[in-house]
């Protein structure tokens, strides 16, 4: 393959990598591959200072033999991209995804009519808004809610409070002596109050600072409003361990849409695209993924988009 350094633009200049497989002649055209990323200061792998998912990455690898191109980039602000991570909004991310897509229609080596748009997690919804403006080829919808964020953050915030109360021994104890769990669920409830107030891009709480604009224009967004104007071929997969979205929520994306759809929830695969054996619960969260990150992608995920591509090709 043949990977190259790349910079294009939206309002800021974003930095990214263009894999090509290695074509019989120069001049070929290939289908391609846009990847849309997670929430989170990550970069062009899905990689942050507090884990690397290298989820883009490991999936470039896998499709590039089967003759797809990719690009994947840095957030803004984030790697060698420009900008301020903190201040953009929701608006902001799918400005960046649309400027993406039109540097690859117009790249002399990929099929403007044969790109496909590969979200994960938040990047579900950057690819169902970026496709009622400049139309792609298909979605690869993974882990992807079908909710507003408040409405996921809420019930995050309730399953936490439900698994506090479920510890057992001396820590269950010390949890509902404080009342732990009821101090989480106010603080949150506290927070989402002061953003939705807030006029501000980025506001600080207990000294560290909250993107308030990306969180008050996903607060106003349900990706189910949209669903039905998507007419394009659509893979949506989940995982049975996923605490973060609904597994279920895959089979939901795919039903709201116009278009062909398939939906896969895949057994023991975390939101993290890894095989996941302990049970899924937010208070274990934290080390759950951090085995996973050691992890490689679940084989059965690869072989449904790979299946998918060759058959939307």
């Amino acid at each position: 393959m043949q990977e190259a350094e790349v910079l294009f633009r939206s309002d800021v200049e974003l930095s990214g990598s263009l894999v090509l497989p290695k074509g019989k002649e120069e001049s070929e055209r290939h289908p391609a591959i846009l990847f849309l990323h997670g929430s989170g200061p990550v970069d062009r792998n899905e990689n942050a200072k507090l884990g690397k998912i290298n989820a883009f990455k490991l999936l470039t690898e896998e499709f590039i033999p089967h003759g797809f191109a990719t690009l994947r980039y840095d957030k803004r602000g984030i790697g060698k991209s420009k900008g301020n991570y903190y201040e953009a909004g929701l608006s902001d991310l799918v400005a960046d995804a649309e400027a993406a897509l039109h540097f690859l229609k117009t790249h002399p080596n990929v099929d403007p009519n044969r790109i496909f748009l590969l979200g994960h997690s938040e990047g579900c919804s950057l690819a169902v808004l970026v496709q009622q403006r400049v139309a792609a080829h298909g979605l690869i919808l993974l882990a992807g809610a079908a909710e507003s964020l408040k409405v996921t953050i809420t019930r995050q915030g309730e399953e936490i409070a439900r698994d506090f109360g479920k510890m057992t021994g001396l820590k269950g104890v010390f949890m509902r002596l404080f009342k732990i769990a009821n101090k989480i669920a106010k603080e949150q409830q506290a927070l989402i109050s002061r953003i939705e107030r807030s006029t501000d891009p980025v506001i600080r709480v207990k000294g560290q600072r909250v993107p308030a604009k990306w969180m008050r224009e996903h607060f106003n967004y349900n990706v189910l409003d949209d669903l039905s104007n998507i007419t394009c071929p659509v893979l949506a997969i989940s995982g049975s361990k996923d605490i973060q979205v609904r597994p279920e929520h895959a089979k939901v994306l795919a039903e709201k849409v116009s278009g062909e759809a398939e939906a896969y929830i895949i057994d023991n695969m975390n939101h993290l695209l890894r095989h996941q054996e302990e049970p899924a619960n937010m208070v274990a969260l934290k080390k759950a993924y951090k085995r996973s990150f050691k992890k490689p992608l679940e084989t059965q995920l690869i072989s449904h988009i790979v299946k998918w591509l060759k058959k939307n090709t």
